[in-house]
């Protein structure tokens, strides 16, 4: 190697770059570019936003900077130092800033919200933060069971019953014993009393474990139960507002029992005694406003309303205040208040299906459309109400004339999974009445388990499979609702058609439809069953008596197509066939089971050639 040629264009080098002869002689000249050359890159690496830190295949990617991250750690140490020194409110500020500066560092999302738990008085300023980071922790967590019970125990804490309720409702699997009581204690909040006894009963023992158990359960017999129990679940009550350590919670369903029982003088007392205290909610108002309205004090349930100064904190107090003005006959006001606020509370669903429903009955179509594209593109509630937006436009394609567009928006919808069963059951029950009987069956089929102890569940599933002509479908719903409600009057008639559809159990079906004919001499309905039973019973001069005394102008497609259907059959078994024929030809097949048209073939094999005229095609096809 020449070593003479290598110092030779070293020196070139030199001599050509200035900048390496000063690095080459002036040896801090060198320190101080290497530091430039640092910061520049820590600056690249430390200040741009550039790092994912959310799970892997989590939308919307949330990335930070490194200075994000190392903002986030100290805040977290200074939350901490501050709820080992009680200074809660402080920490709350904390932790709060530390989720913004890291929103998917869960340990900063559990922290804060075990420091809002920890609150002596939660304060209202503190609710949406509450609940925006609840949500986002269940998806982050993509809702492991330790989580969904720190953000459901928020959720109680901060007196967010419905949505605490939307959260379980929406949750697969059974439930911890900590849910199952949250639960109940919700479901007596949001006045569903027979929930609450049923869960009772079937996790008997479970909520007096709990310290204010025993507070729920004189509630529910001082508001639910009958006269007997009343006075001593009132007792109790009053009793335990003697005590400082459960006067609130006792003052509280004192509100609730007399919401219940409309004792409007009693509620109000009650309300003063929370404010004297200030210990009053928005929620607190809200009730005693409707009570004034039902009973019939209008303006004044309007004067209260325009009067009260205190904004709503919570989405559940927004979308109960929506639902007065709507009472109160304020449709238009509903909806701007929805709207002005549905930026503040954008993290929950209810939010947004609340502002939908409201559209809907104003029939703002456009607004709809535009709504269901916003529920699309937003982050937080996009992924839960995907496909309940193709309902909202299958909704608005159908009232603007677009039925093709409808029906493909439907069965879009009808192919997500939907979390919420009462979402689940309305959009059933409307599609429904649209005649989209297919999306609407596609929806409820899956949740047959989870829904299989309500009524309402097996009557929309047997209207949607009744409009498909689905006969295996349609006798499941029946026989459940009715082995679930026998003395339901639906279950009845529902059970007693299935049993006629089907040919079965002629004096079962010939009972119920006499009974449901009796309380109900003046439906065309229960007449036309009760008329199709006694023919399945061979009754055919009774049957006859009452198919005279009907009026075919006052009845729907449908009845009128079961009144000629009636008609065919007496004509059968009193072998008039040429009057059979008739009847034959006035029957539309659209209208019948593939059973009842299988039927109507085996019986026209008994009509001679000669009832016919020479040529005459047969009416009653079943199809291939």
């Amino acid at each position: 190697m020449n070593w003479d040629k290598l110092k030779q264009h070293r020196d070139d080098l030199l001599l050509r770059f200035p900048l390496l002869l000063l690095f080459r002689y002036e040896k801090w000249s060198l320190l101080a570019f290497g530091a430039f050359l640092s910061t520049l890159l820590g600056g690249v690496l430390f200040l741009p936003p550039i790092w994912t830190v959310s799970p892997d295949g989590f939308e919307p990617e949330v990335t930070i900077s490194m200075l994000d991250w190392v903002q986030c750690r100290a805040l977290q140490r200074t939350a901490r130092r501050q709820m080992t020194q009680g200074e809660l409110d402080e920490a709350a500020y904390s932790w709060q800033a530390a989720t913004a500066n890291n929103p998917a560092d869960l340990a900063a999302l559990r922290g804060g919200l075990n420091c809002l738990f920890l609150l002596d008085r939660p304060n209202p300023k503190y609710i949406r933060a509450a609940a925006s980071q609840s949500f986002w922790l269940l998806r982050l967590a993509r809702t492991n069971r330790a989580d969904l019970e720190l953000a459901v125990s928020v959720f109680d804490r901060f007196g967010m019953h419905h949505t605490l309720m939307s959260v379980l409702n929406s949750v697969d699997g059974d439930l911890s014993d900590l849910l199952l009581v949250k639960q109940m204690k919700a479901l007596l909040h949001t006045g569903r009393g027979s929930e609450f006894a049923r869960l009772r009963r079937e996790h008997r023992g479970l909520l007096d474990q709990d310290p204010s158990g025993s507070l729920y359960d004189a509630a529910f017999v001082a508001g639910w139960e009958s006269e007997p129990g009343m006075e001593s679940g009132l007792d109790l009550l009053e009793h335990a507002v003697e005590d400082p350590g459960r006067q609130l919670l006792a003052r509280r369903l004192l509100l609730l029992v007399w919401a219940m029982r409309n004792d409007l003088e009693s509620y109000y007392q009650g309300l003063r005694e929370l404010q004297d205290q200030y210990d009053d909610t928005f929620k607190d108002h809200l009730v005693y406003w409707k009570l004034l309205l039902r009973s019939g004090m209008r303006e004044s349930a309007r004067r209260h309303v325009k009067d009260y100064a205190r904004p709503p904190a919570g989405s559940s107090e927004v979308i109960h205040l929506a639902e007065l003005y709507q009472l109160l006959g304020e449709l238009d006001r509903a909806i701007d208040l929805v709207r002005n606020y549905s930026f503040l509370h954008d993290y929950d669903p209810a939010i947004w299906v609340t502002w939908a429903n409201l559209l809907y009955q104003a029939k703002r179509w456009a607004e709809l459309f535009e709504l269901a594209l916003k529920i699309r593109l937003h982050n937080q509630v996009g992924p839960f109400l995907l496909g309940y937006s193709h309902y909202l436009e299958g909704l608005g394609f159908e009232f603007t004339g677009r039925h093709t567009s409808a029906n493909r928006s439907f069965w879009e919808a009808s192919e997500f999974h939907h979390k919420d069963p009462a979402m689940v059951l309305e959009m059933a029950k409307e599609m429904v009445a649209l005649g989209k009987a297919g999306p609407a069956m596609s929806i409820l089929l899956p949740w047959k388990e989870k829904l299989g102890d309500l009524d309402r569940y097996w009557h929309l599933l047997f209207a949607a499979a009744y409009g498909l002509k689905d006969t295996p479908t349609v006798v499941e719903a029946a026989t459940r609702a009715f082995q679930l409600n026998p003395m339901s009057e639906i279950n009845q008639n529902n059970y007693a058609a299935v049993l006629i559809l089907t040919r079965e159990q002629p004096e079962v079906a010939l009972k119920l439809t006499l009974g449901l004919n009796l309380r109900f001499p003046h439906s065309p309905v229960t007449r036309l069953n009760h008329v199709l039973a006694l023919l399945l019973s061979y009754r055919v001069a009774d049957a006859e008596e009452l198919l005279d005394e009907i009026r075919t102008e006052q009845l729907t497609p449908i009845e009128v197509n079961m009144y000629h259907y009636g008609w065919f059959q007496v004509h059968i078994q009193r072998q008039e066939y040429r009057d059979a024929v008739q009847s034959e030809s006035n029957i539309d097949p659209q209208f019948l089971f593939p059973e009842q048209l299988a039927w109507m073939r085996e019986a026209r094999h008994q009509i001679p050639q000669t009832a016919t005229d020479p040529g005459e095609r047969e009416i009653i096809q079943v199809p291939n």
